[in-house]
């Protein structure tokens, strides 16, 4: 089952159109990114770029039940599986940030969209569609380049059938691959307008029946083993 989604530092082209060519744990009460970045502990610079983002995501997610929270979550998973991994410090840290602003570029799709408790149109499709380009474009803007091309492409597949671009396997930053299952299991196991909760056991089967498809084994693994404590 597809999941629906409604789940170069520097350089001088905005992201989205230099590549064209080419529940278990709960959140921390608050945001706890958010207050991370009020406290030090992300580095300076990303520090003031992320601020006004943030805050963007905070509104949008309290206008819409279906994204109540889902960046924060998913920050938490991203962080979960990212120490999993044994990535740097500095990539885990910078995971969570791109975990609670994912979904930002959401601000450019129709209200009616986020809200529609039905299946999507062609054309509604198009725009939600659009959100990990606008998003990446926000990021971009804001000098939160290396953001900007996970965020970019967290909705891509090893297989190709992804999007924006139908990048496969390697082609996908290692942090856009863990972001998608991120993204995907906190989808499928909390309550949406056009759908209900699955469970975790549901959920794991849907992440491994996908493995190599839509989501990168390894990541799959390393989320599921930290949530049923492998």
């Amino acid at each position: 089952m597809a999941v629906r989604d409604m789940s170069v530092e520097g350089a001088a082209t905005p992201p989205a159109l230099a590549m064209a060519g080419t529940k278990m744990p709960m959140p921390m009460p608050g945001n706890r990114v958010l207050r991370d970045v009020s406290q030090g502990m992300i580095h300076q610079g990303n520090r003031r770029a992320a601020r006004p983002l943030l805050t963007l995501t905070e509104v949008l997610e309290s206008r819409y039940e279906d994204l109540s929270d889902h960046g924060e979550t998913v920050a938490c998973y991203c962080e979960m599986i990212a120490r999993r991994l044994e990535l740097p410090h500095q990539t885990v840290e910078m995971l969570r940030l791109a975990g609670c602003l994912h979904d930002v570029g959401k601000v450019a799709v129709d209200e009616e969209i986020l809200r529609k408790p039905g299946p999507l149109t062609d054309d509604e499709w198009k725009q939600v569609k659009r959100h990990p380009e606008v998003g990446a474009d926000l990021l971009f803007s804001a000098n939160l380049g290396r953001l900007a091309s996970w965020v970019l492409a967290h909705h891509e597949r090893p297989d190709g059938r992804g999007y924006p671009f139908g990048m496969t396997s390697e082609e996908i930053p290692l942090p856009a691959r863990i972001l998608a299952v991120a993204d995907a299991y906190d989808a499928m196991t909390t309550d949406r307008v056009y759908k209900a909760a699955m469970s975790h056991a549901y959920a794991s089967r849907e992440l491994r029946d996908r493995a190599g498809e839509q989501f990168d084994p390894a990541v799959v693994e390393g989320l599921l083993c930290e949530l049923d404590g492998c």
